[in-house]
Formats: structure tokens, C-alpha cells, sequence
């Protein structure tokens, strides 16, 4: 996960080249699922990590959207899946969003409400260079920029659910307007609304800018902490009872 700056300019500094962009944070639907796997694969690249990456379309559709058609009418979909929010811009008035199924969040009072949609009007003072627009239209005509994944945790201490947030990517050619931080501000917002306890995400030991931009929005390290895994034979392995 990188750092963002916002270039929002203010209204007093907005020179007549700049270049209005429409920007919303909204849940990603079905169709959305080749825009999600594309950027998976760039960020295993930048990680170095290319090798481990499995991720398919259908792999991911089948994790995304699966179990949404099994869920009872007034069951939460942010309390079992994985969930993911999508940034779209446009430099036109942004289209009405694709209609969601089952997407009404439950809060832990037993509330329905609709998740918010976050809009921003972005300034942009320079050409935006996206090669692989074409890749990234939707039937709408709008181009996702970047979205978040996350899913529900659970602290036994304070015996309340959280929201972990595993991977958030911006494209190149929108990095730097601050839409990574408008996509963790959706997941924080929605983490309130739930009732929640906290949100949490991990991140690479080198990647000390980003460091640096969680703290300032107000999250601190948990040093004294480390992720352990089991994956692989030795998951195979430890996992039979046999033993």
C-alpha cells in the first residue's frame, strides 16, 4: 500500500488548464471483477511476490460473489465476505451507480442502512497518462482508478467485530490525488457505521513512506506484534490428524 497526496487545489489557485476530475468510491458489482484481477496482478509485481500470485477472474468472482446469492434477504454482507470498494472517476458527471444486490449493511444494533458513496471533485493540473484506459471503461464509460479489499475480523478482548483491510492499490496515472486515502476513508466510515471496533491492514517492513502517511491519519504500529503462517506443505502437513 503506497502513500497518497492530495492535489486538490483550492479554488483560489485553480489555473484555467487544470483538468476537472469526478471521483466516487462505491462497492464493486459482478462486472467489476476484471478491473479488480488486472492491478492484483501489478501489485504482486510490485512486491516481488509475481510468483505466488493465483489470483483468476473466476477465482475472484467466485470469492467476491459467491456467497451473496446464498445470503438471506436481511443478513449483513459485510459480517461473513469479502468485501471490495472501487474508486471510478470521470472528467464528465459521473452516471448513476450499477444497482447492488443484498449490499444493505446490518449494523451490530440490528440497523439497515446503505453504505455511503463518497464523492470528490478533483483538480488536476496536469495530463492524467493512462495507456491501458481502455482497460479499465466501464459499460458506463467511467475508469476505475483503484479500489480495497477487506474483511471482518474479531477482537476477543473487546469481544466486537473489526474490518481488516488487505490490499489497496491505486493506478499508476492516479497516484498522488488522494484516492487511496479516500478509499480507506470509505472502509473507516463503514467500519463506524457498523458498530465496529477497529480497522486494521498490514504492510511491508520497507515501505516506510506509507509508515509514515498511516500515522498521520491517526493509526499507530503495533510493534510488539508479529503474523505468523502456515501455508503450504507445512499447512498440509500440520493439518493432518492423523499425527
Amino acid at each position: 500500500m503506497a502513500p497518497e497526496q492530495s492535489t486538490i487545489l483550492p479554488e483560489h489557485q485553480q489555473q484555467s488548464n487544470d483538468h476537472i476530475l469526478n471521483a466516487r468510491v462505491r462497492l464493486a458489482t459482478e462486472s467489476d471483477v476484471p478491473f479488480i484481477n488486472k492491478p492484483i496482478h501489478k501489485m504482486a509485481e510490485y512486491y516481488n511476490l509475481a510468483h505466488e500470485c493465483q489470483a483468476t477472474e473466476t477465482s475472484l468472482f467466485a470469492a467476491l460473489f459467491n456467497n451473496s446469492k446464498q445470503q438471506p434477504p436481511l443478513s449483513n454482507p459485510f459480517s461473513s465476505t469479502v468485501s471490495v470498494f472501487l474508486i471510478e472517476v470521470s472528467p464528465t458527471t459521473l452516471p448513476i451507480p450499477p444497482h447492488q444486490n443484498n449490499c444493505r449493511a446490518i449494523d451490530l444494533a440490528g440497523h439497515e442502512f446503505d453504505p455511503e458513496t463518497i464523492h470528490k471533485t478533483i483538480h488536476v493540473n496536469h495530463h492524467i497518462n493512462d495507456p491501458k484506459e481502455s482497460l479499465f471503461r466501464t459499460e458506463k464509460g467511467t475508469i476505475i482508478a483503484g479500489f480495497v479489499i477487506f474483511f471482518p475480523s474479531y477482537s476477543t478482548f473487546l469481544t466486537k467485530p473489526g474490518i481488516h483491510m488487505e490490499d489497496l492499490f491505486v493506478r499508476k496515472g492516479y497516484r498522488g490525488m488522494g484516492f487511496g486515502k479516500l478509499l480507506m476513508k470509505a472502509v473507516a466510515n463503514l467500519t463506524v457505521r457498523l458498530g465496529y471496533a477497529r480497522m486494521e491492514w498490514t504492510d511491508i517492513t520497507w515501505n516506510v513512506d506509507s509508515h509514515r502517511f498511516y500515522e498521520k491519519l491517526g493509526a499507530h504500529i503495533l510493534k510488539d506484534w508479529r503474523i505468523f503462517r502456515l501455508d503450504d506443505d507445512s499447512l498440509l502437513s500440520y493439518g493432518q490428524l492423523s499425527d
